[in-house]
């Protein structure tokens, strides 16, 4: 139970990170603001930060090859970390907390083993991850065309190379590592 109320509780850090974004001084207007506010309530969290992503995106000076490039790299992104932790939020905040409800019965079975396999360690990682994104996505919305530009490729890397460091930590080899070790 611990471990469902930490993935809630990361959830809810999510949808208030992109609140904290959208309402960034200066950096949409009230109908950019209503728009992504309206896709995301109609859409879900996924879709209000690929809204969001588009609409600042359009606003860096930079060739449309380019501008596409970076918005489907950063959406791959948006839509591994950030979907798959909002569908489990949505699954333990209606209560369903050891079995899903859904009309598929191939998505039942795929929520139910997500649901089922959750573990401190995956959500850490997605924290983690989500908060690099959110350095991304924060010179995006702040600085379009000086801090987005001069940051994305180190902000790219880092996460890169930190998916590559966390692909192999397990739950299990992580609870190995922090057993203490005695000698008899």
């Amino acid at each position: 139970m611990r471990t469902k109320l930490l993935a809630l509780t990361y959830s809810a850090w999510s949808e208030a990170q992109i609140s904290q974004i959208l309402y960034t001084p200066d950096a949409f207007t009230s109908s950019e603001i209503s728009n992504i506010l309206k896709i995301k309530k109609s859409s879900g969290i996924t879709a209000g930060w690929n809204k969001l992503l588009a609409i600042s995106l359009d606003k860096v000076i930079t060739t449309k090859e380019e501008r596409n490039k970076k918005k489907k790299e950063l959406r791959k992104y948006i839509d591994t970390y950030i979907r798959k932790q909002s569908q489990i939020r949505n699954n333990i905040a209606h209560g369903q907390w050891i079995n899903t409800i859904e009309k598929n019965p191939q998505k039942v079975t795929e929520s139910n083993n997500r649901l089922n396999n959750l573990n401190v360690v995956d959500i850490m990682i997605e924290y983690k991850i989500h908060t690099i994104l959110g350095k991304i996505i924060r010179d995006l919305v702040q600085s379009p065309n000086n801090g987005f530009k001069g940051n994305y490729i180190n902000h790219i890397n880092n996460l890169k190379s930190y998916l590559n460091k966390t692909k192999n930590w397990t739950i299990s080899n992580k609870f190995t590592r922090i057993t203490p070790k005695f000698n008899y």
